[in-house]
């Protein structure tokens, strides 16, 4: 058998045909991949519980005089609490963020500043929220302690308001 010498374009594709050389579309590189997840957590649940007092009378109130207990309570001992004084219902007191005022339903001239025992005097930082316990914080809505020993609380219906959730960092 004689071999015969191919060149030009019969070579070319005499290699094409057998697949030598032959180009495909696709990559030419190793394959990069990335990969994350995103997890959403299930909300926790919370409520919270103002219980005023109920022999509460006009006049000259003590400091830290205990005007209602509050229950935060979280569906989940795990779950961080927050709290903050409900928005657009008082003003600050003293300029602290842990003491509040409330004005009197029928004369908003009246006033009554309060603040709660045991809890933090500061917000996270950027919020109006205070962080307090997992799970269960227990408390008591008082008078604050100021410079003077008591405050005049007129005869009115002060409307006290609170904000609780659960807080994710």
């Amino acid at each position: 058998m004689k071999m015969r010498k191919v060149t030009g374009t019969a070579a070319l594709l005499a290699l094409l045909a057998a697949g030598v050389g032959a180009a495909h579309a696709g990559p030419v590189s190793e394959v990069a991949t990335a990969t994350d997840k995103a997890v959403f957590a299930k909300a926790g649940s919370v409520t919270i519980t103002v219980t005023p007092r109920t022999d509460l009378m006009a006049g000259t109130i003590l400091q830290q005089t205990q005007l209602a207990s509050v229950v935060i309570a979280a569906s989940s001992p795990d779950d961080q609490l927050v709290y903050r004084w409900t928005p657009g219902v008082g003003t600050p007191f003293e300029g602290r963020a842990d003491y509040w005022t409330y004005s009197g339903k029928n004369n908003p001239t009246h006033k009554l500043n309060v603040t709660m025992s045991g809890g933090p005097s500061t917000t996270i930082d950027g919020t109006d929220w205070f962080k307090v316990n997992k799970g269960k914080f227990s408390t008591a809505l008082m008078t604050p302690y100021n410079d003077g020993d008591s405050q005049n609380i007129a005869p009115d219906t002060y409307t006290v308001s609170l904000d609780a959730a659960v807080w994710a960092e």
